[in-house]
């Protein structure tokens, strides 16, 4: 899920009396002027407060902050120049995911986004990657806690081009771990997809 909230401390009661783990999400809009100091301030103030809230969970599993927002951002109207608010996200969001690491260490931090069709250089993570690039250069730290959500929706009903991006993934700069957080095919239905 995405939406903050939907997901709460009964969802976390819940979820423990079934022994199952719950990624805990935190809604980031794509219209926010991600290079507003105090936008960014007044987001990072509720986030470390939620974390708060639920990091001593038992069914906790990691923390989801934000879902496809570049993706999101390539459509959203209003932004006067989208490279820069693109830049301005991915800094945003490598500070907040270093701000949620350094108050609960226990626990991963995930960023999800979209791979569109035979998409595996990662189109809507290139703003981010340019920034951990730069993190991981000044600091030797890879930040290992910092995992990527994979969207894929694939054109092959055989998987085909999934399976490609998957073993590509890393000969496009990417040495992180990562989760497929979405996987469906494009063109069939909800009932066709488990097939």
């Amino acid at each position: 899920g995405w939406d903050t909230t939907s997901y709460d401390k009964l969802t976390l009661d819940i979820a423990k009396q079934y022994n199952l783990k719950v990624i805990m999400p935190f809604y980031l809009a794509i219209d926010l002027d991600y290079t507003d100091a105090q936008v960014r301030q007044e987001i990072t103030g509720k986030v470390l407060q939620w974390v708060n809230w639920y990091k001593e969970h038992p069914a906790l599993l990691m923390w989801a902050v934000g879902n496809e927002v570049f993706h999101g951002m390539n459509f959203a109207k209003g932004f006067p120049n989208r490279a820069e608010q693109k830049m301005a996200f991915a800094s945003f969001l490598v500070e907040l995911a270093e701000a949620i690491h350094q108050l609960d260490s226990n626990h991963p931090v995930l960023y999800r986004d979209a791979i569109g069709p035979a998409d595996a250089t990662g189109l809507y993570f290139n703003e981010l990657r340019s920034v951990l690039q730069k993190k991981i250069q000044q600091d030797a730290d890879e930040r290992l806690w910092f995992v990527l959500g994979l969207t894929i929706y694939d054109t092959s009903i055989t998987g085909r081009q999934f399976g490609e991006m998957i073993r590509s993934w890393v000969d496009h700069g990417w040495n992180r771990p990562a989760l497929i957080a979405e996987f469906g095919v494009i063109g069939l239905s909800m009932s066709d997809r488990p097939r």
